[in-house]
């Protein structure tokens, strides 16, 4: 049988945890807001009530994604994805890249899945003390500010989607109301509701204050 010239624990990532899923989560991010704080069509009412918010952390998440790209900052793509592989390997998905195949698929073994891990650290120790601390300081530091940033918007995400639930429930029992009180009145409720404001509009204003 013919043997792999590179297994797939040569080459691994962690499945959620690795640099290239980081960036897609940052650019998810980034469209959910404008950083300039532009208007955003087709959002919710709700949505606008923490569009400040949104584009706060819009412009968190370029910053981010845009400071990872020129590596300024932060580390090379390979370097981040070992470290991650070589600390939390135990914990989460790996995997390996298939060079046939070109693109990464899950390891199911556990023995390869260590090896994947050993076979990281290998290559993490070969550089000086120094640059293996600054890199890993570095890597520390981009999960920081990457979880602050998604674990912020996936909050304020949920808050806007449970507000825009209530409130098409609140829509759909008003509009029932509004068309038993159709029924039983024969009256329209909104233009009840217009003649209404207007009554109010016309009342002197000494009425408010006596």
């Amino acid at each position: 049988m013919k043997c792999s010239e590179m297994p797939l624990w040569k080459r691994a990532l962690i499945e959620d945890l690795n640099l290239s899923e980081i960036m897609s989560w940052l650019w998810e991010v980034g469209e959910n807001g404008d950083m300039y704080g532009y208007d955003t069509e087709g959002e919710s009412e709700y949505y606008y009530e923490y569009k400040d918010l949104f584009d706060d952390l819009s412009c968190g998440a370029y910053d981010l994604a845009e400071a990872i790209e020129s590596q300024d900052q932060y580390v090379d793509e390979d370097i981040f994805n070992d470290i991650i592989v070589s600390a939390l390997g135990e914990l989460y998905k790996t995997q390996g890249y298939d060079s046939e195949e070109y693109d990464y698929f899950q390891i199911l073994n556990e023995f390869e899945s260590s090896l994947a891990q050993e076979e990281a650290r290998e290559r993490l120790m070969k550089m000086t003390k120094k640059n293996l601390i600054d890199v890993f300081c570095k890597s520390i530091k981009l999960l920081a500010l990457f979880w602050d940033i998604k674990t912020a918007h996936d909050c304020l995400a949920a808050i806007v989607d449970e507000l825009d639930y209530k409130g098409a429930i609140l829509d759909k029992k008003r509009s029932a109301i509004d068309k038993l009180y159709e029924e039983y009145t024969g009256q329209d409720p909104e233009d009840f509701e217009r003649r209404f404001e207007k009554i109010v509009e016309d009342l002197p204003q000494r009425m408010w204050v006596e």
